[in-house]
């Protein structure tokens, strides 16, 4: 901002020349979440070697999850800002949250955070202010600073961005050229030129102050319709017109009171935070139910007579499958399992804030199989709706359908193929391989319900531009897809809800499960120059301007006469000689020192000035005559330099200047 005068301030950045810099301002710290859940509105991103223990240990493995997540440097669920590179120091540090009662299961509004160096853990640093408001708080002893505040649930339209973080796709790394996926977003035409249907993909709800989930009033997190998953909680069950048109989505379209009991019994502040994985890996794969996409209106269709009885979200009516192809590419029939309707997901979810694995799930509409349409409707020779595989086309609408389709004959909605409809949908459950949710889709209707207050993410997944799955032998997915779905959750305390879903917390419960986390910082500290750093930084030593004609920017008045030695380190002497060796002056220049004893700056050390400035006088204030000079600098520590300065000066200058 402006000064008192109400000028800009002039800045002059000037280089580090004393020491070698590992961190610059901004950077973040690599934090462990050992209890607690929450997220400020930082979006969480776990470590690889996290990834790689809960793939290994917990999905291949099939071991437990010990809760302590490690995060991306500056993509944790707190912020460790480094405010001073010069001075930040590595090392292990505690940030505990604390309140009145730590023994309950309440994160009290005006709980504070207090953080230890745990080297030495006796010297305790607690917050300013309480976690209620956002604050960013200095900690100059060790170079950084927290940043911390509570944040709301989403859909409370206490924002505008109503609890949206955000969302990436992210593809295992030397794969990046096999940007294969796409998805079916909000409001997508396929008939642009035309003017019937074109809400046929419009997912979210559109009803004007009958629920508390109205666009009007979720209009943040609505975003999230243009991302491969979209909240389940705002997807519109129910038709949107007198005319009851036709429109395909991953929600439970049924306009009963099955429906209407998800939104009572589930809510946006459900919304979790979570990675779904899609891997070619088996040793990855989810078990999970497989459900009829089929939604109400095809029931309307007198030519899928094959689909039977079958209504959106039974289970698919075929034999379970393993993960195994046999010689025809199909999935081999599990004669272990004696019930219907268990396939395979080809990757898993976990939710980042507690790395536990989830429930996850997939439809596909057995309209597009069996036979209801010949072969060569499909472009790849075949519909996918009905083989117990993840394995969409790219192909989003069946051309042959409307070419072919008689005088006032219906052709809506099996014209929107997409890709065999494979709606995938994330929930909130701890992983059982889906045997929760057998029970309730294996029953009527509003048994239906009780599962579908789970699913929190629900997405119409599909190969982008014309990419191809691979075979069910090799795994389906053409190369490893990381989706991250991002929404704002407050810090509170992990409840243990096994008695109404059967999940239990995850951690160490060191802190009675309130948030506890460990950050490190390394190798941020700033280095003792190395020999070449030392040359360099003699290097940059230099004499502006070189030349001197009389006059430089440096000067107010033309009385004045100013050249500037720039980037000395804080202790050198600068000696100025004639080039045949005769003294003309000297500077004696210490500028090192620490901010006395009780001043309240952040910073701990004074600022330097980078530049010593020569008025071309001699030690007697003399002004020195037109020539070459030597100017000579001998700093402790780093060496010696010698620079040849050529001035003109102002009284000698034949041009009158």
């Amino acid at each position: 901002g402006p000064n008192a005068d109400g000028l800009p301030y002039t800045a002059i950045p000037r280089p580090i020349v004393d020491r070698d810099l590992n961190a610059s301002y901004g950077d973040g710290a690599v934090i462990t979440r050992l209890d607690g859940i929450g997220t400020g509105e930082n979006f969480l991103d776990i470590s690889a070697e996290t990834r790689a223990r809960i793939e290994n240990e917990v999905i291949a493995g099939g071991g437990e999850f010990n809760g302590e997540i490690t995060y991306a440097p500056g993509r944790g669920p707190v912020e460790i800002l480094v405010f001073n590179p010069l001075d930040v120091r590595d090392g292990n540090y505690e940030l505990q949250f604390i309140d009145e009662d730590l023994s309950d299961e309440r994160l009290e509004r005006e709980a504070r955070w207090v953080l230890r160096d745990q080297e030495q853990p006796d010297v305790e640093i607690f917050s300013a202010q309480t976690i209620e408001k956002l604050n960013e708080q200095i900690i100059k002893e060790f170079g950084f600073a927290v940043v911390i505040g509570q944040v709301p649930e989403p859909g409370t339209n206490e924002t505008n961005a109503n609890g949206y973080i955000g969302a990436e796709v992210e593809y295992a790394e030397g794969e990046a050229a096999r940007e294969w996926l796409g998805f079916v977003p909000e409001g997508f035409n396929p008939f642009p030129t035309f003017d019937f249907d074109d809400d046929a993909f419009d997912y979210l709800s559109t009803q004007p102050g009958e629920r508390d989930d109205d666009l009007d009033q979720n209009l943040g997190l609505t975003q999230f319709g243009q991302t491969p998953f979209m909240p389940y909680y705002l997807l519109d069950f129910r038709s949107r017109s007198e005319f009851d048109q036709p429109y395909i989505s991953p929600v439970y379209n049924e306009s009963a009171n099955p429906s209407e009991f998800v939104r009572n019994e589930s809510s946006l502040a459900d919304l979790n935070n979570v990675d779904i994985v899609l891997t070619p890996n088996k040793d990855l794969w989810s078990r999970c139910v497989v459900v009829e996409s089929a939604n109400r209106y095809y029931g309307n269709v007198p030519a899928l007579e094959t689909v039977g009885d079958a209504e959106q979200f039974d289970l698919r009516a075929s034999p379970s499958v393993t993960k195994e192809a046999d010689e025809n590419g199909l999935p081999i029939v599990d004669n272990d399992e004696g019930r219907l309707g268990f396939g395979w997901f080809p990757g898993y979810a976990i939710d980042v804030e507690t790395g536990k694995r989830l429930n996850i799930f997939f439809g596909e509409n057995s309209v597009y199989g069996n036979g209801n349409f010949p072969d060569e409707y499909y472009a790849d020779g075949g519909g996918r709706g009905a083989d117990m595989m993840f394995n969409p086309s790219s192909q989003i609408i069946l051309q042959d359908v409307l070419a072919n389709a008689g005088p006032g004959e219906r052709i809506l909605p099996d014209i929107y193929y997409a890709g065999g409809q494979h709606m995938v949908y994330v929930t909130r459950q701890e992983y059982d391989g889906c045997e929760r949710l057998y029970t309730a889709f294996n029953g009527p209707s509003f048994l239906k319900a009780t599962g579908l207050v789970n699913v929190t993410w629900a997405g119409l997944l599909l190969p982008a531009n014309n990419n191809q799955m691979t075979s069910y032998a090799d795994g389906l997915i053409p190369s490893e897809v990381r989706i991250k779905m991002r929404v704002t959750n407050p810090y509170q305390v992990e409840v243990d809800n096994k008695d109404l879903d059967g999940d239990q917390r995850t951690g160490t419960g060191a802190n009675n499960y309130h948030p506890l986390y460990q950050f490190t910082l390394e190798g941020l500290q700033a280095d003792e120059l190395t020999a070449e750093g030392v040359e360099d930084a003699l290097d940059q030593i230099l004499v502006v301007p070189n030349p001197y004609y009389g006059f430089s920017e440096y000067e107010t008045s033309q009385f004045t006469d100013i050249v500037k030695i720039t980037n000395l380190p804080a202790e050198c002497t600068v000696t100025i000689y004639t080039l045949e060796g005769k003294f003309i002056r000297q500077y004696q220049r210490d500028e090192e020192g620490m901010v006395p004893e009780g001043n309240s700056r952040a910073v701990e050390r004074a600022q330097i000035n980078p530049a010593l400035e020569w008025d071309l006088r001699n030690s007697r204030g003399i002004p020195v005559a037109s020539g070459v000079y030597l100017i000579h600098v001998s700093a402790p520590g780093l060496g010696e330099r010698t620079i040849k300065w050529f001035g003109i000066a102002r009284q000698f200058d034949p041009s009158g200047l």
